[in-house]
Parts: structure tokens; sequence; C-alpha cells
């Protein structure tokens, strides 16, 4: 009799665990669920809406992303395979080493990565990773900090075409990169460069026949296709989100709350939407969406990085950037007069 019950007290236990498991899902996954639900909902009670966010986005990607960003993904391909990156590290190395506690062989993956934008800076630090030029701490670092909106995006996108004014992209663009070299030289603290530790010297050979240079070119611009597809596809995604998000917290919070809660979604709608508030807030609050970028690019360097390389480093990190971003950007404007604030 004793047996009997032990046996189902245990079968009871195994079922009850099993069930828990199966009803019960972590937080995380919990709201992953109720917000896919969400939007289900919306896409069925409002496809035309729906429909014109996935529209205007798939335009700004025609018009904006491609032609900012594919060229330059391929060719940071193409300089990272055929050994440029070397070349640059042998001037500005270094420094880069002394700053960031980085092998200095990471050098160009920073100045790359902060003049042509996200994701190159993930990209090229995946890369160097992969090829054992770096260890696996000082990619996690590297990505982090060097993963940047690019001049071209912060002054024609930002300054140019929203404020009229080129010296409002550039103070965005600069606290922003000064916010990065902050939170790097931060991570650096007690890190020693694995140049001076036990990691092997990479090689500096860069005698490549004609055949290897094409195989070389070629691969480069076939993964910066492939990459380009997965940045469109997650800012159509979180366009969409974005723009139902704004609409909702316009409602009933105003444009403050609109334009901060599109902050965390996309930055092309959040840059747009601080460009239209105030003089006191606006350059401030676009340089935060600078600085953090937003879930689409988050998802986009996620989506590009080796699966050892964790995500949770680079999101903290672009908070932080974030922040400093646009309090650096209040003092600029405090002492620089820009015509914007």
């Amino acid at each position: 009799m004793v047996i009997i019950i032990d046996t189902l007290k245990n079968k009871y236990t195994d079922n009850k665990t099993r069930i828990n498991s199966m009803v019960l899902p972590r937080i995380s996954t919990a709201f992953i669920w109720i917000f896919s639900i969400f939007l289900l909902i919306y896409f069925i009670k409002a496809p035309t809406m729906a429909a014109e966010s996935v529209r205007n986005a798939l335009e700004v990607c025609a018009s904006r992303l491609i032609p900012s960003l594919f060229p330059f993904i391929a060719l940071t391909g193409i300089m990272s395979s055929t050994g440029l990156l070397s070349a640059i590290a042998a001037i500005i190395g270094k420094p880069f080493e002394r700053l960031f506690a980085i092998n200095r062989t990471a050098a160009g993956v920073f100045l790359l990565g902060s003049i042509g934008g996200f994701p190159v800076g993930a990209i090229m630090s995946r890369d160097l990773y992969e090829r054992g030029e770096i260890t696996l701490d000082e990619a996690s670092r590297l990505n982090s900090f060097s993963n940047n909106a690019g001049i071209a995006f912060c002054v024609g996108g930002i300054g140019a075409s929203l404020y009229g004014n080129n010296a409002a992209g550039w103070q965005i663009y600069l606290s922003q990169l000064t916010a990065a070299m902050i939170i790097g030289i931060i991570q650096s603290r007690g890190k020693i460069p694995s140049s001076k530790s036990s990691s092997k010297p990479t090689s500096t050979n860069m005698q490549y026949s004609i055949g290897e240079l094409l195989g070389r070119f070629a691969d480069s611009v076939a993964k910066a296709s492939m990459t380009m597809l997965k940045i469109c596809a997650f800012a159509v995604f979180f366009a969409v989100i974005g723009d139902l998000l704004t609409e909702i917290l316009g409602i009933y919070f105003g444009r403050y709350a609109a334009a901060l809660g599109a902050s965390f979604c996309e930055l092309t709608l959040a840059s747009q939407l601080a460009a239209g508030l105030g003089r006191i807030a606006s350059l401030p609050m676009c340089a935060f969406a600078a600085g953090f970028a937003g879930l689409s690019v988050h998802m986009q360097v996620a989506s590009v990085l080796s699966e050892k390389l964790p995500i949770r480093r680079f999101m903290l990190a672009k908070l932080a950037q974030g922040i400093l971003s646009a309090i650096f950007t209040i003092i600029a404007c405090r002492i620089i007069t820009t015509g914007v604030c």
C-alpha cells in the first residue's frame, strides 16, 4: 500500500512539474507571448495602418538605409579580409590599445564602426574573434562601443534633413562618439590587451593571388547582401511597432512620451519625432536616440554576432551611451550656439 501511494505521489509530482513547465513560462517568455498576441490583434483590426507603416519603412530602406549602408558594409568586409585593417592598426593601434586594453589589430574596427554606422562594428568584431585575432572578452567589449551612428546619418540624415543645420548633426555625432569612448575606457579598467598575454600573434601577410582577391571580394559582397537583408527586415518590423507605440503614447501621454518611446524602437522614427519637440528637449532627445540606437539596431547586431558574443553587455552599454550622449548634448548646447538649442 505504501509503495502504491509513493508511486502515485511521484507521478503527481512529475505531472505537476510538466504542466507548470508547459503552462507557466518564464516572465520574459510570457511578455513575448502577450506582445505577439497584441500585435496580431493590431494587424487584424488595423491592417491598413500596419500596411502603411511597412510601406513607409520600405521606402526608408530603399532611399536611405541601402544606399548608405550596403556599399560600406561590403567595403569593410573587403578591407577586413584583405588585411587593410592591419595597415590601419599600424598607424593608430598603439593609442587604441592603451585606451581600451584591446589588441591593436581591432583599432580599425572602432574607426570604421564609428564612421560607417550600425552594424559595421559588430560584423568586424565578430570576424576578428572568429579568426582568433582578439579574445572573447575583447570582442565583447569592442562590440559594446564600436557600433555607433555614422557621420552620414547624423550630419546628413539628422542635421541637414531634420534641422537644416549641419552643426546640429555634428553635435549629436560627437556627443554619442564621446560617450562610446568613455564606455570603452571604463570597461578597460584592470584589463590587459591580448597581445601582452598568451594570445598568438596574427599574420600580417597581405600577398594574395588574383584568384584569392576575387574570391574574397565576391564573398564580402555576398555576405554584405545577406546582412543588408537582415537590417532592412528588422528596420521594417520595428518601424511598425514604433508607429503603433508612438500613436498610443502620443494620445495618452503627449509627444514627449511618444518621442521617448520611439527612441527605444527605431532610430529613424525617433529622430523625426525628436526634431519636432521644443528647442530645449529636441537635440538631447535626438542624441539619446542616436546613442541608444533602438531595439531595431540591437536586433540587427544580435543577428550578425557569434553565438558566444553576449548581446546583454551591448544593450546595457548602449543605454548608458544614450544617457551620456543626451547629457553631453545639453552641456554642448550651453557652450556652443548651433541655432537649434
